[in-house]
């Protein structure tokens, strides 16, 4: 028997929980539509939802504070209700649950409740939610005015009752005869208590340039097709910056060891743990559209997937988007490098001292681009101007850098890591240089962007992502190792 299409909407902010759910949907046979990774290009965020819907059977809406304060949410309950669709609940964290959702039986997941009650939203998709006829049913008849609801006694005690009645009639008319009276059993409906939050959709992908950025770097290589570069040989000292053969200046990140992931962190950065690093250089800024565009001309790389920004000189020094994984790797291959590793990108954002940002442990908006009081979206952080609505130029935050001097490393746009996704990964992972898993159905991204809160810009946090995507928030910049 074929198993139901499931349409997943929730808060972006709950994401580490929707990635198990929607696992574990699809390890129990069903057709799972969850993430923004579902979505082929970056300008039809809203139609795309709407076909996720329309192809979709159920509506499961995770709820929880963060999901009930987001507007998507609500859209894609709205869209799916006039559509007659069955709509599903699961009640997350502990909330009060709008007026919208209150007719809805849901299934209480809240902590170790999800293990324990999984099977019920199975059968919840089979026996209860909202239908079209729940929706279309009239109104009863007589007073409008909602009457005073009386305290109802409670189940188990009407069946004690009958019990009993029942043992003393069946004692008046049935002396002779045993009885074995069995009450039915008791069910209980969970009072709902919660909310719940779609997907956020990411703006579309126009980036508005503001006059105040700080830094302008200059991009202009001179570089001969087919390049490569060559970080410095292994002499001793090593120098703390070069400019390679496409005038890409890079940082070295010394040998050593660094902390890697956060033991409170979501279960994919789980466990800390120590790993040791060969040397290698880093891009200071993260790759240019006026540097990709270089590639592009050498007939190695392709264009962007949407090219408004690419083609605009004004956005030269602003950082490229819309380029998937491939692409990302094939430019920093054209350049003699690579991707940097999730070590690699991580220990150049924390250094030794185990910071949570680049700059330090304590956050501080003014020091990157992510989404403050210029941000659309519902969970803008109203204290801060960043400047930007989008994407910056590279550089434009001095007291941001690492402590290797490399910029954007939180914010702006997020980044392209080489390795392929686990999420048990980092219980498993080599201390010496881990390279990733070997396989993999996803990438991984770093560093958050223009679209994030302050937790997406930890440095520490990971964010599995499809390796052909292509948005107005991701971006990449290139390592490459000491005598490569």
């Amino acid at each position: 028997m074929t198993k139901k299409k499931i349409f997943l909407s929730y808060s972006r902010d709950d994401l580490h929980f929707v990635e198990e759910l929607a696992k574990d949907l699809e390890n129990a046979g069903y057709d799972v539509w969850y993430d923004l990774t579902d979505i082929e290009g970056g300008d039809r965020w809203a139609q795309e939802i709407q076909e996720g819907i329309k192809e979709s059977e159920i509506l499961v809406i995770v709820v929880s504070p963060n999901a009930l304060k987001s507007e998507w949410v609500e859209k894609e309950f709205l869209f799916a209700s006039k559509r007659g669709m069955k709509i599903v609940p699961l009640l997350y964290e502990l909330c009060e649950l709008p007026l919208w959702l209150l007719n809805i039986q849901y299934v209480d997941i809240v902590g170790q409740n999800y293990r324990k009650n999984f099977s019920q939203i199975e059968e919840a998709f089979n026996n209860f939610g909202r239908r079209a006829e729940d929706r279309d049913a009239p109104p009863a008849k007589g007073k409008q005015r909602r009457k005073k609801r009386t305290k109802r006694p409670a189940p188990l005690v009407i069946w004690a009752g009958l019990l009993l009645i029942g043992i003393l009639l069946a004692g008046l008319f049935i002396p002779a005869s045993p009885i074995s009276v069995i009450p039915p059993t008791a069910t209980s409906t969970p009072t709902p208590t919660s909310t719940f939050t779609a997907t956020p959709l990411p703006p579309t992908a126009t980036i508005t340039p503001s006059p105040t950025a700080t830094y302008t770097p200059t991009l202009t290589p001179t570089l001969t097709p087919t390049a490569a570069t060559s970080a410095p040989a292994t002499a001793t000292p090593l120098l703390a910056e070069f400019t390679d053969e496409s005038g890409a200046e890079m940082a070295l990140v010394p040998a050593g060891s660094s902390l890697m992931g956060k033991s409170s962190g979501y279960r994919s950065e789980r466990p800390a743990h120590m790993v040791e690093l060969s040397d290698f250089y880093i891009d200071k800024y993260e790759v240019t559209n006026e540097q990709y565009s270089v590639c592009v001309n050498d007939l190695v790389c392709d264009l962007p997937t949407n090219s408004n920004a690419y083609i605009n000189s004004r956005y030269s020094d602003y950082p490229v988007i819309f380029v998937n994984w491939e692409m990302a790797e094939t430019f920093c291959e054209w350049r003699g490098g690579r991707l940097p590793t999730e070590a690699q990108w991580e220990k150049a954002a924390r250094g030794t001292k185990s910071y949570l940002y680049p700059w330090g442990s304590d956050f501080d908006g003014t020091t990157l681009n992510f989404c403050d009081m210029n941000c659309t979206n519902t969970w803008a952080d109203n204290s801060v101007n960043d400047h930007y609505t989008n994407a910056g130029p590279v550089g434009s935050y001095e007291d941001g850098i690492s402590v290797y001097g490399v910029y954007d490393l939180a914010g702006n746009v997020s980044e392209w890591a080489l390795d392929w996704y686990a999420e048990d990964y980092y219980a498993n992972s080599p201390r010496s240089n881990p390279p990733g898993p070997e396989t993999g159905t996803h990438k991984v991204l770093r560093g958050g962007s223009w679209l994030d809160t302050k937790e997406g810009a930890l440095s520490y946090r990971r964010v599995k992502i499809a390796p052909n995507s292509s948005y107005n928030y991701i971006g990449f910049r290139c390592v490459v190792e000491v005598g490569e």
